[in-house]
């Protein structure tokens, strides 16, 4: 944002600049002094232009154009690391959703299942406090998740199944992992951005993981609720965030939309 801005005001001094050289040299070139040094001026004032005009032609080929180039390919790795950022957050609320349902009401294929709990941003917008207090209220969270990849009911391969809690707790780490790597960059964030991270990273479900660990007392997640929902909260905002302010890629890619 910051480079664009200061490019665009430099593209209007070179417009200025061709266009003060194109009036000197031709319709004033013609005209008679108005006053002493009238002339001398003019050429003054033209020379300072054409300087100015080579000066963006350099800056536009040397300069700009590589770090623009750059930037692209800085921007396509923020919007990969925030989209691995809400997507493992989402996860969190997708396996805490998951683990009220009664097992016989789960299908066999975990990734359906993933895939069947509602994460549109209009149904994102719509998850309340007291959405998350009754997750977290009828939360199983040391029941097993079914297999990811399930072949079907019959089939001799099985994949080691884990529990709802420690699917959470591999998501929450995820979100860690990917924030702290994001926040490197922070030099090259909006300062909104800046706060949605550090915010997320200051959330308890993070800095206290301990108590979402298994401790043989916590059979649902109902006393953390709070948590759940402040977690859940600063990464809907990141994801709300992320499709307001992530302008699509000048290379022609697509913008990502992932939810």
């Amino acid at each position: 944002m910051k480079h664009t801005k200061e490019f665009k005001q430099l593209f209007i001094g070179f417009i200025v600049c061709f266009l003060t050289v194109a009036l000197i040299d031709t319709v004033l070139s013609d005209c008679p002094e108005t006053w002493k040094y009238g002339y001398e001026t003019g050429r003054i004032v033209s020379n300072l232009a054409l300087a100015y005009i080579a000066s963006f032609i350099f800056y536009y080929f040397v300069v700009y154009r590589k770090e623009r180039k750059d930037r692209l390919k800085l921007n396509e790795a923020i919007q990969h690391r925030n989209f691995l950022i809400y997507h493992a957050g989402l996860d969190v609320y997708r396996y805490l959703h998951l683990s009220t349902i009664e097992e016989n009401e789960r299908g066999e294929n975990l990734f359906k299942d993933l895939l069947n709990v509602p994460t549109s941003l209009d149904d994102l917008a719509k998850v309340s406090k007291d959405d998350i207090n009754r997750l977290c209220k009828n939360s199983k969270p040391d029941e097993r998740t079914g297999s990811m990849f399930s072949l079907g009911k019959y089939s001799p391969y099985k994949i080691p199944e884990n529990t709802f809690r420690e699917k959470i707790l591999d998501c929450i780490n995820r979100v860690e992992v990917n924030t702290q790597k994001l926040l490197i960059l922070s030099s090259h964030l909006e300062v909104d951005h800046i706060r949605i991270l550090t915010a997320i990273l200051e959330t308890q479900l993070i800095t206290n993981k301990k108590y979402t660990s298994y401790d043989g007392s916590l059979s649902t997640f109902k006393d953390l609720w709070e948590w759940f929902y402040l977690f859940f909260d600063k990464n809907r905002e990141l994801v709300m965030y992320h499709n307001d302010h992530i302008k699509p890629m000048k290379n022609g890619n697509p913008r990502h939309h992932y939810y």
